[in-house]
Order: structure tokens, then C-alpha cells, then sequence
């Protein structure tokens, strides 16, 4: 039932945008940060899919961890002093989710979907805002906690995703997260079918778990030589070939792979795999990622590594700074 009445939610949310859509066409970047609060909810899954359904591509993503430096850098772009004190506070040392989205008129439709803050004139149920709304925050007993912070135009657009950008490659890794003694990583890769499939916010949503919290994400189209590197092992079987072209593509469209870092307490990587189930669809659960959206061997939708070495290794082939956004930052 409560299932039911959150894809009411969804939906409401979607035929808003569709309702309230600009007459002028303008493709253009949008970024949106997720607030550690909602990732603390398990909101991010819900979050993406009501974006992708506004017709919004999702070319970024990224977990990061804001230092003092950010802060302070982020807080001189955001025009609106409540967001600048919120985000002094509340995003310092947590992790935060950021998601760069392209598309017609995207930010119009970023903050209609999104939605008005708290106690502001506008202020709509039927928004992200309104539907996931938090309550007021711990710390400061007269601001709201309004699930996900986003650009008010496009010049503050511009100005974010350089910025986000900047602290990806000024960081140097951009999936492996600081080890935790007791906790355990799995990689998960989505592939190429769960972005042409519009999944990719059902199936995070489908992978939460009590525990098991998302500490890196990454959207990148893979090269040639990653690929050659990661199924090098089955190089020589006869649907190598075919197993290349699907994650590759044919030359004329470009491929693109979610990697999503988990981490937990033991049994975390175990967990996720059972989560994500069987290799052939045919024989997954129907509750599992590849039993409810597989369609075959080759279009089982994720992988999750196995072990430690396995983490290792897969990581060093795709933790790279090349990505979907190099060349949009490069152009602004």
C-alpha cells in the first residue's frame, strides 16, 4: 500500500513538469546535490528515477565528502542565505550525491521538480520537496530540511559543476572510499541496458538496505581497452565478440556504464550479490535486479565484485579521470 501511494507521489511530480513545460526548447546542464540526510533516508534511488522521467539525461554522478575548502567555495556561488548557512553545517565531512543532468530546459524542470523550499510562497506536496519533505533540521530549529540543494539559474548552474568537477580531479580517486576497519566494498556496474532503460534510479532503490550505504558513484563510457582489459578472460568464447559490442557499442552510439561503490559491516558484499541474483535471469528470484529486469546472459543488468581482490582490480580498470562531463566543463 505504501509502495502504491509512493508511485502516486512519483507521478504527480511527473505530470506537474508535463504540465508546467517552457515553450522554448534549450538543451542545457542542470546539477542537483543530494543532502547527506537523504542519503541517509535511502531517497537517492526515488530521487533519479523522478528526474530520468522528466525527460532529464543523468550524465554525472558522484558521492564526495565536502572539506572546509568546498564549503566556503560552494557558499560564495548559492545566492540564497538560507542554503549558504544550511550548507556550512550540514554538509561538512557527510557524504552528499551529486547528480549532473542534461536536457531540454533542464533547469526549469530541476526546480519544478524539486520544488520550493519549506514555508515558502509556492511551496507544493506534489514537488521532490513535498513529497520526501524531512522536517525541520536538528540544527537549526527554524530551517527545513529540504532534501537536495540545486541552482537557482543557469550562470549558478555553471558555476557548481565546474566546481564539483574541480574537487573530483583535485581528489585523485573517484570511486574508492577511505577504508573503515570492520566494513567491507562491493562494486556494482550497471550496465549499458539499465541507462537505456531509464532503471538506473529503480534499481539503486531496489539495492538499499539497513547498513549498506552508497560511498561512490560514477558514470563513464567506457573505452576500448577497459573492456579488453576487464573480459580478458574470455577472450576466444564465441560470444565474446557479441559481449564486447553490448558494452561498447557499434561505433554509432556511445555506451554508458554506472559504478556504484557499496560499503557495510561483513556480509555486506553477500548481501548486495544476493540482492542483484543469479547470472542468467532464468534462474534469478523474481525479487532480485536481473530475476525482475534481465532479459538474458548478456543483458543481466549488474555485476557486483566478489571479494576484496576482485574490488581491487576492476577498480584500477575504470578509476580514471575521464567522463561524461570533461567535455561539458572544458566547454564552459
Amino acid at each position: 500500500m505504501a509502495k502504491q501511494k509512493m508511485v502516486e507521489q512519483q507521478a504527480q511530480v511527473e505530470e506537474q513538469v508535463e504540465y508546467k513545460k517552457p515553450n522554448q526548447k534549450m538543451i542545457g546542464q542542470s546539477i542537483v546535490f543530494v543532502d547527506p540526510i537523504s542519503l541517509q533516508r535511502n531517497l537517492a534511488g526515488k530521487i533519479i528515477s523522478i528526474f530520468t522521467r522528466a525527460e532529464l539525461e543523468l550524465i554525472g554522478m558522484k558521492v564526495m565528502i565536502p572539506k572546509r575548502s568546498f564549503i566556503r567555495k560552494f557558499c560564495e556561488v548559492k545566492k540564497n542565505r538560507m542554503s549558504r548557512r544550511y550548507i556550512r553545517y550540514r554538509y561538512l565531512h557527510k557524504n552528499v550525491l551529486v547528480l549532473t543532468f542534461q536536457g531540454e530546459n533542464a533547469i526549469e524542470k530541476t526546480k519544478m521538480i524539486t520544488g520550493k523550499m519549506r514555508k515558502t510562497p509556492g511551496w507544493n506536496r506534489s514537488t521532490i520537496r513535498g513529497i520526501f519533505f524531512g522536517g525541520l533540521s536538528s540544527f537549526f530549529p527554524r530551517i527545513y530540511e529540504n532534501v537536495v540543494q540545486i541552482p537557482k539559474d543557469t550562470e549558478e548552474a555553471t558555476k557548481l559543476i565546474k566546481l564539483a568537477w574541480q574537487e573530483q580531479v583535485a581528489n585523485g580517486a573517484f570511486l574508492r572510499p577511505p577504508p573503515i576497519e570492520g566494513e567491507e566494498c562491493t562494486l556494482v556496474t550497471l550496465k549499458p541496458e539499465v541507462t537505456e532503460r531509464k532503471l538506473v534510479g529503480k534499481i539503486i532503490d531496489d539495492l538499499r538496505r539497513p547498513g549498506i550505504k552508497l560511498v561512490g558513484a560514477k558514470i563513464i563510457v567506457p573505452t576500448k581497452e577497459q573492456i579488453e582489459i576487464l573480459y580478458r578472460h574470455l577472450e576466444g568464447k564465441r560470444f565474446y565478440k557479441t559481449l564486447f559490442e553490448h558494452m561498447m557499442g557499434n561505433g554509432e552510439e556511445e555506451k554508458k556504464i554506472i559504478l556504484l561503490v557499496y560499503q557495510g559491516k561483513k556480509g555486506a558484499i553477500e548481501r548486495i550479490r544476493d540482492l542483484i541474483g543469479h547470472k542468467d535471469p532464468e534462474k534469478a528470484d523474481a525479487e532480485t535486479v536481473r530475476g525482475a529486469f534481465g532479459k538474458s546472459l548478456l543483458k543481466n543488468m549488474a555485476h557486483a565484485t566478489k571479494d576484496e581482490e576482485e574490488l581491487i582490480k576492476e577498480i584500477a580498470i575504470w578509476d580514471r579521470p575521464a567522463g561524461l562531463l570533461a567535455p561539458i566543463v572544458e566547454a564552459y
